[in-house]
């Protein structure tokens, strides 16, 4: 399923096992001149006790992503 995200970036996330994603999108305008993005996503799986493997491995179910963008328009 497609998710929106911050100007001109997409996101794809792979879905798997059971569990619940949800984000957080916001945008503000500093003045004419500036904007900036943020955008906060978790997942939680319900039935795994880590998440990820290797040295991507962390020992919680959950885990979360900051994205933060910022536009200077001349």
């Amino acid at each position: 399923m497609y998710e929106r995200d911050v100007l001109y970036a997409f996101s794809f996330p792979a879905y798997f096992d059971h569990g619940v994603r949800h984000y957080l999108l916001a945008q503000y305008n500093l003045s004419r001149h500036v904007d900036l993005w943020f955008r906060w996503a978790r997942t939680d799986l319900t039935n795994q006790p880590t998440v990820g493997s290797g040295l991507d491995e962390t020992a919680v179910p959950h885990k979360s992503e900051v994205k933060l963008q910022a536009r200077w328009r001349f």
